[in-house]
């Protein structure tokens, strides 16, 4: 999915490499699935990492940090 976003090899490893990849691979392939533009489906990526690093997400399953 990200090989069809963007097109430099160290942003695409930027994405592959954040927590919940699975997760975020589902929900944009969803979104891809209904339609949306090539550039909605960028900035939902965008916006999907920020989330991860803001709320401090990791991979195991769990309560976000209160902190």
């Amino acid at each position: 999915m990200f090989e069809r976003l963007f097109k430099e090899a160290r942003t695409i490893e930027r994405y592959r490499s954040a927590p919940l990849l699975q997760a975020r691979l589902r929900y944009l392939d969803h979104c891809a699935g209904r339609g949306l533009a090539h550039r909605t489906l960028q900035q939902i990526a965008r916006l999907q990492v920020a989330a991860v690093r803001i709320l401090h997400l990791k991979d195991q399953p769990g309560a976000v940090p209160l902190e």
